[in-house]
């Protein structure tokens, strides 16, 4: 039912799950996120929680632009992640970092510097984002910085990496995905991990 409501964008195809809401409200969702309409959404009653999951889902992975529309999630996660979404969207779109300066929390001002620089796919964006790389793996400035690699015009700025994430070094983290993105075995070579530098190697050879 799901997959031909979907295929079809037919929401009454979803009313043939019967009793069974939990597949019905999530085959509105899907069908409501496919149509890029929210409308879709008020099928679920106000009060179940799935129906702010679904606003929050449609608003959150569509082009839809207007932010104003995150007003109807009552949850309040949810509500500050739609905004989130939306606005870095807007902020991709056209460019405009102040959209990003516009969140009073710091928090959700770095997620948006970070969802703009991987939209743009422009590293130099990560600099907005407070806080150093080069002291501590935490912050999510050395993160941004990574992601964003493989767009480096080179691998200068993965050098001053520091920290650790899941037992490799950032530095290789930058190196890895900046050398297969590009095809530079040179670069697998400044890997201090031997067998990360092995995988980056064969990643390139294949």
């Amino acid at each position: 039912y799901l997959g031909i409501a979907v295929a079809k964008k037919d929401l009454s195809v979803c009313d043939l799950f019967g009793d069974d809401e939990t597949s019905k409200f999530a085959c509105y969702e899907e069908v409501a996120k496919d149509k890029n309409d929210v409308s879709a959404c008020e099928l679920i009653p106000e009060k179940d929680d799935k129906r702010d999951h679904c606003y929050s889902t449609v608003l959150a992975d569509t082009k839809n632009q207007d932010v104003s529309l995150c007003e109807k999630i009552h949850v309040s996660h949810w509500n500050t992640y739609c905004k989130l979404r939306v606005a870095s969207q807007t902020a991709t779109r056209d460019n405009n970092l102040k959209i990003c300066n516009s969140f009073a929390d710091q928090n959700s001002k770095n997620d948006c510097f970070w969802e703009v620089a991987n939209g743009q796919n422009n590293p130099s964006l990560c600099e907005f984002i407070k806080g150093s790389p080069y002291s501590d793996d935490t912050l999510p400035q050395g993160q941004c910085i990574i992601q964003s690699s493989p767009a480096m015009r080179d691998s200068s700025t993965c050098d001053n990496l520091k920290g650790i994430h899941y037992d490799t070094p950032n530095k290789d983290l930058c190196y890895f995905q900046y050398a297969t993105t590009n095809q530079k075995p040179a670069i697998c070579e400044k890997m201090s991990k031997s067998d990360f530098k092995e995988k980056c190697l064969k990643s390139i050879k294949n």
